[in-house]
């Protein structure tokens, strides 16, 4: 008789705890293999169609066919992109709604925009410039985005009421667990007190592995011995415990899935990295950029021969960090080194770029600088960013009045701003060129103290040693000491030097001051 209740109440509460884990798998399944990918794929959506909306405007700017190859390419991936999520979003009217919208303004911006501009530049410059003034563009695609960002909405109010509901279900596995726990030794008390001693010791080695499980040691199993009743109460709540074991295994993979938005961060983080770490004819560099969080930084910094012994040196700061800053800081890296390999002026380059923003409140810091190598002649237009500072390297200890700065040429960057001119002066031998963000200078400490020049000044003066890969490292160790919130902002630093070895003797000197118009 005590046998059969046993075992029948042991069936119950297997009977609960199986449905309450069976809710909480599909909860989990839902989240990871629903919600989850669906936000990962609208993301993707969302920087395939910038791909393609930067790739048409790039052929629009400049006329060169290379740049159809990612408008083409993202026009594959967000065809692929729409399929998936009209898969996922099965089922769901107001999701499904939201993704026909999408796709509707996708195929109008295509007819009505893309492709006219396309052949309008195959035509002529002036049909694709009078073409694209006329805003339309730019409308479409902003409708266009904006009703991705709805279906984005739309799936994560989705996501989130899934993961609410794991969290739901995996209290009440708990709760359950719990009522297994404590049925489980109220029964092997009664049965220790009604029978005899001869079953004290399986109930008791019963009882301490349920404790055991109870404390949070899921991994410990449940002794299985003593009469068949005993022993068939032990199997069924080992057997709970590994299935509870396995489904928070599967809640905590879950968990990080939803935290992993991997694919189109590292995607972007990849594109905005330096193109070359390779050695520049002529020039000794060295360049450190840290993000304020995760991956994806709104800086970006790079070094990039122009042939004929010229190299490009361009530092952007785009107001803000994360995806977002980031797509913009794409952009602008395609505008200004395609503007700068076509041979463009600093300052026209930065003009293109300014013309690509794609919304009035965004804005960027920007220096673009062209050195010849040889002769030390450096033509350079900076866009509201930090003075640039030209360091001498034979002087022991530097004052911030020592760094001659490449002062701004113009204003920030924005859709709202022109007016920049390119400046040159000259490079010397024994002089290094140190450029950063302003995530370096404005660092503070507990005081509220920034860093500043003078910070760097002092790095720099410490330094044993000084030259390009030295005043990166000082100067990064410096004001990693000195700040107390380090990811307040990104830490972008760029050191520059000739290197000796390459200069040719010059029959006439440069001049040797900082200004003058090119």
């Amino acid at each position: 008789m005590i046998g059969a209740l046993t075992a029948l109440v042991g069936v119950v509460l297997g009977v609960q705890v199986h449905a309450a884990v069976s809710a909480s798998g599909r909860a989990v399944a839902s989240v990871s293999m629903r919600w989850s990918p669906a936000a990962t794929d609208v993301n993707a959506l969302l920087a395939h169609l910038v791909d393609q909306e930067t790739g048409e405007r790039g052929y629009l700017l400049t006329g060169r066919s290379s740049y159809l190859q990612p408008y083409r390419v993202g026009e594959r991936l967000s065809a692929r992109d729409v399929a998936t999520l009209r898969r996922l979003l099965a089922g769901d009217a107001d999701a499904t709604r939201r993704l026909g919208a999408v796709q509707r303004d996708i195929a109008r911006w295509r007819a009505l925009v893309a492709a006219p501009e396309i052949a309008a530049r195959q035509r002529s410059a002036a049909a694709a410039v009078a073409l694209a003034s006329a805003g339309a563009g730019k409308q479409q695609f902003d409708r266009l985005r904006a009703d991705v960002a709805k279906l984005q909405q739309v799936i994560e109010t989705r996501r989130d009421l899934a993961q609410h509901r794991v969290q739901v279900d995996n209290r009440e596995v708990g709760t359950w667990l719990w009522v297994t726990v404590g049925v489980s030794v109220a029964l092997g008390l009664g049965v220790l007190l009604g029978l005899a001693l001869w079953v004290l010791r399986p109930v008791r080695r019963l009882s301490s592995s349920v404790r055991r499980v109870s404390d949070g040691e899921l991994d410990a199993p449940i002794v299985v011995s003593g009469p068949p009743e005993i022993a068939d109460a032990a199997r069924n709540a080992d057997a709970m415990r590994r299935r509870i074991l396995h489904e928070l295994e599967r809640s905590e993979s879950a968990r990080q899935a939803l935290e992993q938005r991997g694919p189109v961060v590292v995607a972007l983080s990849q594109q905005l990295a330096a193109r070359t770490t390779a050695p520049v004819a002529g020039l000794r560099y060295a360049a450190q950029l840290r993000p304020a969080e995760g991956l994806l930084a709104g800086d970006w910094v790079d070094v990039m021969p122009l042939g004929h012994d010229r190299v490009a040196l361009m530092l952007l700061d785009v107001s803000g960090h994360g995806a977002a800053a980031g797509i913009e800081a794409l952009r602008l890296k395609t505008v200004l080194t395609t503007a700068l390999s076509a041979g463009r002026h600093p300052h026209e380059a930065l003009a293109l770029a300014a013309a690509g923003f794609t919304e009035d409140e965004r804005f960027a810091t920007a220096v673009v600088m062209v050195l010849d190598t040889v002769t030390g002649q450096l033509r350079w237009a900076n866009a509201g960013h930090l003075p640039p500072r030209i360091v001498p390297l034979d002087e022991a200890v530097l004052d911030p009045e020592d760094l001659a700065a490449l002062r701004p040429t113009g204003p920030l960057l924005s859709s709202l701003t022109g007016g920049w001119v390119t400046k040159s002066t000259r490079l010397e031998v024994g002089q290094m060129l140190l450029t950063f963000s302003d995530g370096l200078t404005e660092a503070r400490d507990a005081q509220g103290r920034q860093f500043g020049v003078e910070g760097v000044a002092a790095a720099l003066s410490q330094a044993t040693v000084r030259d390009v890969d030295t005043a990166v490292s000082v100067c990064l160790a410096a004001v990693l000491a000195h700040a107390v919130d380090v990811h307040r902002d990104d830490i972008t630093l760029l050191a520059v030097s000739r290197d000796p070895t390459s200069i040719v003797p010059a029959t006439q000197p440069a001049p040797h001051h900082v200004g003058g118009h090119d």
